[in-house]
C-alpha cells in the first residue's frame, strides 16, 4: 500500500505542477496582449501625428 500511496501522491505532484505552468502560461499570454494593445496604441498615435497636414 506504501508503493500506491506514493505514486498518488507523485501524480498529485505532476498535475499541480501542470497547474502552475498553465496559469504562468495564461499570465504571460495576458502580458504579451497588454504589450500588443499598447504597441499597436503608440503607432496609431503616431501615424496621426505624422500625416497630419
Amino acid at each position: 500500500m506504501t508503493i500506491g500511496s506514493f505514486a498518488k501522491t507523485f501524480a498529485d505532484i505532476d498535475l499541480d505542477d501542470e497547474s502552475v505552468v498553465d496559469e504562468q502560461i495564461k499570465f504571460i499570454g495576458e502580458q504579451f496582449g497588454k504589450i500588443a494593445n499598447a504597441l499597436e496604441q503608440f503607432t496609431a498615435d503616431k501615424h496621426h501625428f505624422f500625416n497630419k497636414k
